[in-house]
């Protein structure tokens, strides 16, 4: 099983899992190949310690940020649901789903009231 194959694999299995693959292969297409099966980095041989950690580095940031915007867009449906807001914190949680619908960062903008 080749490198493609076991990503796709284990993708399959959790699409939250982060690929950082390491080879010597110049093939433009296998390249392409495997940021097609996900991953979301490619590092050549010989590695450079430099740069294998600045990948990781990078990687984990985005993961983490992710995970932040993800509790976030939890967070604000939770607070949707619940009927007991006082009126300070309602109108503070319009203005920050305001914020980050402007972003982008929500699935639709909020009006504001």
């Amino acid at each position: 099983m080749d490198g493609n194959v076991l990503v796709r694999k284990l993708k399959s299995l959790d699409s939250s899992i982060c690929f950082i693959m390491i080879s010597q292969v110049l093939d433009s297409d296998l390249r392409a190949e495997s940021y097609e099966a996900g991953i979301e980095f490619f590092i050549n041989k010989p590695i450079n310690k430099i740069e294998v950690k600045k990948v990781i580095s990078k990687v984990t940031e985005r993961v983490e940020m992710e995970n932040m915007l993800s509790n976030i867009k939890k967070m604000l449906k939770t607070s949707n649901k619940s009927k007991k807001v006082d009126k300070t914190e309602n109108e503070n949680l319009v203005k920050v789903k305001h914020i980050l619908g402007m972003l982008g960062m929500l699935e639709r903008k909020v009006q504001m009231i």
